[in-house]
């Protein structure tokens, strides 16, 4: 595995935080350019909506090693992770 960054953006609620969530996963192709991953692990609840990409830290039935190496294999070297309930 190479080494990464990882990034946790944390905001309660009514603070901007599906803002930048939806800024985030909007411009994934643009942000891979530089270096910088948001990735789906899951997909997004976009009828909510919902742009968060930390359900896998929090549902007991998610494959872990599944989200393991989606996170290993993305190309970027900084990964962005986005959820309220951090």
């Amino acid at each position: 595995m190479t080494s990464k960054t990882l990034f946790f953006h944390v905001g309660t609620v009514k603070t901007g935080s599906t803002s930048v969530q939806r800024v985030l996963w909007e411009n994934r192709e643009n942000l891979l350019a530089y270096g910088v991953a948001y990735p789906a692990v899951s997909e997004p609840r976009l009828d909510l909506p919902r742009f968060a990409n930390a359900d896998f830290l929090f549902q007991e039935d998610f494959d872990r090693a599944a989200a393991r190496d989606i996170l290993e294999s993305m190309g970027a070297e900084n990964l962005v992770i986005s959820e309220e309930a951090l």
